[in-house]
């Protein structure tokens, strides 16, 4: 199993017209990620490790020992493994850290809009960023909308005609 079977199973798929040939050469794609996902060999990572192990071989028996062979198979090994994500996450708005609201404190006066006494608390507002529009209030359809609305005839249903 190489990479030109996966090629060429890609290359059967795209060049395929019709239903029943999309559906095989679509068949016969699976088949060969599936195969290859299987394949121990497979990968940056799988090869790389094969390598190292067989390098720290050699030089074990070249009388290599201790420190310095691990030390050559972790410096390959730090190489070729998956490295995280090591920049710290971005917010796009910086005000609801891309929640959708802004957290305020209301010490018990008017601050948050209630109008009667109360103790202090937290609460939150929209932000104005596009997170925040699913938290906006929808606008209230004018009278126009209404007549618009109500102009439009419906057909009678079968228990009024």
């Amino acid at each position: 199993m190489n990479q030109d079977d996966l090629e060429r199973a890609l290359s059967v798929l795209s060049a395929a017209h019709g239903p029943t040939a999309l559906a095989a050469a679509f068949r016969d794609l699976q088949r060969e990620v599936r195969k290859k996902r299987r394949d121990p060999d497979a990968g940056r990572l799988a090869t790389a490790v094969q390598e190292a192990l067989a390098i720290r071989d050699q030089m074990h028996a070249d009388g290599v020992t201790g420190a310095a062979l691990n030390t050559g198979l972790e410096g390959v090994l730090r190489d070729f493994w998956p490295k995280p994500h090591r920049d710290a996450w971005q917010d796009i708005c910086p005000q609801c850290r891309d929640y959708g609201v802004v957290m305020h404190q209301c010490l018990g006066d008017d601050t948050c809009g209630r109008r009667f006494l109360h103790g202090p608390h937290d609460y939150a507002k929209p932000c104005l960023c596009a997170k925040g529009k699913r938290f906006t209030e929808k606008q209230k359809t004018t009278p126009d909308d209404a007549d618009t609305k109500a102009a439009k005839q419906r057909k009678p249903s079968k228990l009024w005609r």
